[in-house]
């Protein structure tokens, strides 16, 4: 009993940041240039005041579809983790933004799936912030199942386990092969 008391509490104490050990293959990683443009629009960002930065991001998510779609699902949820921790924005721009990602995502690219499962539950907080639990509960579950399908995953698979329990979820089973 102690023992789970003590994931609990660190799940909790980890929400606003998802920390995933391992990850998308190089490719989906933005360039040089690309996350000099993310770090511009995050300098540009005031709370209240983030038209900037919707421009800022707006543009490079279009940008990005010339590249590697699972790039633009990983732009999106970086966009998404940055706004998770400014807790006076709205949730309604950070999920127009995981959206995008969640559009962007290509299927039966296995390897790729890694940022769609980090823009899911990403997604899920934001969807638990608005107090959305059947939608939170839909996107962890959904994560879940993409880490528990990928190689190397284990610790994604595990804290998004933990997520859902502590926001009361059921726990999803995996496909039948």
């Amino acid at each position: 009993m102690h023992m789970r008391e003590v994931v609990v509490l660190t799940v909790a104490m980890a929400w606003p940041l998802t920390v995933l050990a391992a990850g998308p293959p190089k490719t989906c990683q933005p360039d040089v240039s690309q996350s000099a443009r993310l770090e511009q629009a995050q300098q540009a960002y005031r709370p209240g005041e983030s038209g900037e930065s919707v421009r800022l991001w707006d543009a490079l998510l279009r940008d990005s579809a010339d590249g590697p779609a699972c790039r633009t699902v990983e732009i999106a949820w970086r966009i998404g983790e940055f706004l998770k921790v400014q807790k006076t924005e709205s949730p309604e721009l950070a999920l127009r933004f995981l959206n995008r990602g969640i559009a962007a995502h290509v299927k039966g690219k296995p390897a790729e799936d890694w940022s769609l499962g980090k823009v899911l539950k990403t997604t899920g907080h934001f969807f638990r912030r608005q107090r959305d639990m059947e939608s939170a509960c839909k996107s962890l579950s959904a994560a879940w199942r993409i880490f528990s399908t990928l190689e190397g995953a284990a610790a994604a698979r595990d804290q998004t386990r933990a997520e859902l329990a502590l926001n009361g979820c059921p726990m999803p089973s995996l496909p039948s092969p």
